[in-house]
């Protein structure tokens, strides 16, 4: 019995250590977490952050039909790239308008007397006008014109692939945001299934314990196996409201 009891002893020890070692490395995530949070923000890396605790579990209820009608319609990428499509398309009718002829119209009229104080009489007598109309036909520029709409078609085309291309990727990313949020959200359920067991273990050896049926290191157990439990939860629920902030960054929707 002794030999059993020291051998649980030492398993003790060792998980302690290597929880201190864990607590160290968290300790450290979250320094550089911090410091990197600040970088983002502009802020000195060393500025203090207020950290505020949010255990809600939000609930959203779209459908993936929306979410990809909200993605087509708001997404930044692709509200971009329609605008490259448009300045494109315009970039050609400037090329074509360049084989076109112009058409101009003038306007002049002119006065003129050898005694200024005449000046009175602008329109009655000694003055002059003329109106014209201009046509110019251009005929041959050295091929630059053929080579300027050669490469307004090819910015246009070059710009509606990226645009089908960037719709693909938008497609792609709502979809893997959606179900990551269905995913989140079902982990969420099971997390709190396996809180809730686990806070139900560690009352039962809590009172094996007391009786004197149960062990420490038994005892001990189901208190980390408790807290790993919460742990778990906690990240199942960071995880789901990280998936709702995807979904709505791919909706273009993300709220601030």
């Amino acid at each position: 019995m002794g030999n059993v009891a020291k051998s649980d002893v030492l398993k003790a020890k060792v998980q302690l250590e290597t929880d201190r070692l864990g607590l160290i490395k968290a300790q450290n995530n979250l320094a550089i977490a911090r410091a990197s949070l600040n970088h983002i923000l502009g802020l000195d890396v060393d500025h203090k952050i207020r950290v505020v605790d949010n255990l809600d579990v939000p609930d959203i209820e779209v459908s993936y039909e929306d979410a990809a009608k909200n993605a087509f319609t708001y997404h930044p990428s692709l509200i971009k790239r329609t605008y490259d499509v448009k300045a494109s398309k315009a970039g050609i009718g400037m090329a074509v308008s360049q084989y076109l002829p112009s058409l101009s119209a003038y306007y002049s009229y002119s006065w003129s007397h050898k005694d200024f104080d005449q000046i009175k009489h602008i329109f009655d007598r000694d003055y002059g006008w003329y109106v014209g109309v201009s046509l110019s036909m251009p005929i041959f520029q050295g091929f630059s014109r053929f080579a300027y709409l050669s490469k307004a078609r090819l910015n246009h085309k070059s710009s509606k692939e990226a645009f089908a291309q960037t719709r693909r990727d938008v497609a792609l990313e709502t979809k893997q945001a959606y179900f990551e949020v269905q995913q989140a959200k079902k982990a969420i359920a099971v997390s709190q299934n396996v809180v809730e067991a686990a806070e139900e273990d560690l009352r039962l050896n809590k009172e094996k314990y007391r009786l004197g049926a149960g062990t420490m290191l038994e005892l001990i157990n189901a208190q980390v196996s408790s807290t790993e439990a919460r742990s778990e939860h906690i990240q199942a629920l960071y995880n789901y409201k990280y998936a709702i902030a995807r979904l709505q960054k791919a909706t273009g929707k993300l709220e601030r």
